[in-house]
């Protein structure tokens, strides 16, 4: 099985992506920030499934939540109709989906689109997921976090006492395991 990963270079695709080439039988096609809409449209058309992760978060214009979040979306929906695949889209959205903010209008747009392609038959199976929060290995922005929200003494002391204990009681794998098991569930479900 081919899986096409967008955003592949991102925290949640690079995971994603390490796992699924795990898997005897699946090769990983991944698209990133830079590629044009012909790479996509030849990505598309090798495809047995798409697990669109690509998404913009903190952009330096507003604006960049719809080109990105929503213009994406409907690029990779309008690509599939286009090109007559019928194949199972998982898209990552957000629980700010829920909310009257621009990043949260742009991915309830995506949804949309996405549900909207799956009434049409171009999607004959869709998976949206709305996580709250995500942190685990390789997350960029997980101290400066945690900086902001507990205060920086605090949060450097907390995060030197947590991988301390982690170390002596062996729970460094543990918590490699538990942050990554989002990503095994998600690969499992291209075997």
């Amino acid at each position: 099985m081919k899986v096409l990963v967008t955003g592949a270079n991102g925290f949640i695709g690079k995971n994603l992506v390490l796992r699924l080439r795990e898997q005897a039988g699946t090769e990983v096609l991944t698209y990133v920030r830079g590629q044009d809409d012909a790479a996509l449209r030849d990505l598309l058309a090798q495809a047995d499934a798409v697990v669109h992760l690509a998404g913009e978060n903190r952009p330096a214009d507003v604006q960049a939540f719809a080109d990105v979040n929503t213009g994406l979306t409907e690029r990779v929906c309008q690509g599939l109709k286009a090109l007559g695949q019928s194949i199972p889209v998982l898209l990552a959205s957000s629980a700010q989906a829920e909310q009257d903010n621009p990043y949260g209008r742009s991915k309830l747009a995506a949804e949309r689109l996405v549900i909207a392609a799956q009434a049409r038959g171009v999607v004959p199976e869709a998976v949206i997921l709305r996580p709250r929060g995500l942190i685990g290995v390789g997350d960029p922005s997980l101290v400066p976090r945690l900086l902001r929200v507990v205060g920086g003494v605090l949060a450097l002391w907390l995060a030197w006492l947590a991988m301390a204990q982690a170390r002596v009681a062996g729970i460094n794998y543990l918590l490699s395991v538990l942050t990554l098991v989002w990503m095994a569930d998600i690969a499992a479900y291209f075997a």
